[in-house]
């Protein structure tokens, strides 16, 4: 009778990727479960949820820095929390806290809220030409754009009106090319 017994290295390459898996919330591999005691008493350990509350917190806190506005959105409408939880959860993300950042507000600009979609498609924008890129963007906004900056500015998130009712539509131009590195400009209706 022949036995096929895993290589140790595969042992070790299996249980990291269900630790991994189960530090992001992510469904272990149940084959990697079944047969690992160490795997099923991490999965059952409270300082599990503990880690992930230490990650998402730790993340939330450089996002807020790196992304005000978007996160700020985020945190005033109780998402941000949820957003950060999945992030981590479903993408590879860089070690690198401006690669994630981008990342963030990447996964932000597909927001189902218009807002904060319009929000992450310009802290993007200002992220990439201060960082080097030479393009100019242009961002629609159905808000006054600086009526909403300043109002998160100030932590007044609460003062942001809904989108102009008239329609009115304004675009933001984000380029390193310019003084103060975007400047507004209303749409003709």
């Amino acid at each position: 009778m022949s036995t096929t017994v895993a290589a140790p290295s595969d042992d070790l390459a299996r249980r990291q990727r269900a630790l991994l898996a189960l530090l992001k919330g992510r469904e272990p591999d149940v084959a990697a479960m079944a047969d690992d005691a160490y795997l099923q008493a991490v999965a059952e350990s409270p300082r599990l949820a503990v880690m992930r509350d230490i990650d998402v917190f730790w993340k939330e806190h450089s996002f807020r820095a790196r992304c005000p506005f978007t996160a700020g959105l985020l945190q005033h409408h109780g998402q941000l929390h949820d957003e950060v939880t999945r992030l981590i959860r479903d993408m590879p993300l860089s070690p690198f806290m401006e690669e994630m950042a981008r990342d963030f507000l990447e996964r932000c600009t597909r927001h189902p809220n218009p807002l904060v979609a319009t929000l992450a498609q310009f802290e993007l924008a200002l992220t990439l030409t201060s960082q080097g890129d030479e393009a100019e963007y242009r961002i629609t906004w159905t808000h006054e754009p600086y009526r909403v900056l300043g109002a998160l500015l100030d932590g007044r998130a609460e003062h942001i009106e809904p989108a102009d009712a008239a329609q009115q539509r304004y675009v933001t131009v984000v380029s390193a090319a310019l003084p103060e590195r975007f400047r507004v400009e209303v749409l003709p209706g």
